[in-house]
């Protein structure tokens, strides 16, 4: 005869996670690191799109304000200051580094003669939340052309 603990851990581990699920949902808090899918449609647009694993991440990163931006340093007291070290035109944040940046511009104008996009002027900055409600804006096909340029810049 098994002891009682080889069979009723699998059952408490289950219910630890159904519970946690419950409570999830009870708070309505959707998405986490844990359940990156949530109930929203906006993050689907990263997890099931067709660009690879590691060009999804960096969308999740960049869509939770995770990436190592000047700004996201000095937040977290790692450096002293946010502006951009390169051009020294404003705080280096996410939309300064993958849209505004001089070098970054130049990279969507010159995809925008390959690939039809619309201009980046049409990005809207809303605080760090501007790459999911952009992704709800266009197609499928624009949004993985659009995550792979982010990805490349």
């Amino acid at each position: 005869m098994q002891p009682l603990h080889r069979w009723f851990l699998p059952i408490v581990s289950s219910a630890y996670r159904l519970g946690m699920e419950a409570k999830i949902c009870e708070e309505d808090r959707g998405t986490t690191s844990a359940r990156p899918y949530g109930e929203n449609r906006e993050w689907s647009l990263i997890w099931h799109g067709q660009a690879p694993p590691k060009v999804k991440t960096f969308a999740w990163k960049l869509a939770r304000n995770g990436l190592a931006t000047r700004v996201n340093m000095a937040r977290r007291k790692m450096i002293t200051e946010g502006t951009c070290p390169i051009c020294g035109r404003g705080e280096e944040d996410t939309y300064h580094a993958l849209i505004t940046y001089p070098q970054s511009r130049d990279l969507w104008q010159c995809m925008r003669e390959v690939w039809d996009l619309s201009s980046t002027n049409k990005i809207k900055r809303v605080g760090t939340d501007w790459l999911l409600p952009l992704l709800d804006a266009i197609d499928d096909n624009k949004s993985l052309k659009v995550v792979m340029i982010l990805w490349r810049v």
